[in-house]
């Protein structure tokens, strides 16, 4: 799936990477071991704005942010929560206008995704994370 991924453990709960997206679309694969409720926060934003963001888990549509500012700048989304079930899960953040390519950069890009930081809610480990 496109996208850049970087990815460091913070703590035994919570883990931070940063995501762009290079073709309006950015994935990421996390591998729970069992049921387990988790919040997702961090920064956004989109290359072409206003734009809106869809945040789909496993298909399903769990919040659409709106990036509706006109400066170039990172801002926090509201949290949000997420069922991850045991196996593999899928958390896709896809933008709904067309990838820009910035004359200082050569990638088409379209979003960014910061910061990123999810906790599973009773303090475990039961998550790992992949580009």
């Amino acid at each position: 799936m496109p996208g850049s991924l970087d990815r460091r453990m913070v703590s035994h709960r919570i883990y931070r990477f940063r995501l762009a997206a290079l073709v309006g679309r950015g994935a990421l694969r996390i591998s729970a071991n069992r049921d387990s409720l988790a919040t997702l926060s961090g920064e956004v934003l989109a290359a072409q704005r206003p734009d809106t963001i869809d945040v789909v888990l496993n298909g399903t549509l769990v919040k659409t942010l709106n990036v509706g500012w006109s400066r170039w700048a990172f801002r926090d989304f509201d949290p949000l929560g997420l069922f991850l079930r045991a196996g593999d899960n899928v958390l896709e953040f896809v933008g709904h206008k067309p990838p820009l390519s910035p004359s200082s950069d050569s990638r088409a890009l379209a979003l960014a995704l910061e910061n990123l930081r999810l906790v599973v809610d009773d303090g475990s480990t039961v998550c790992e994370l992949h580009p």
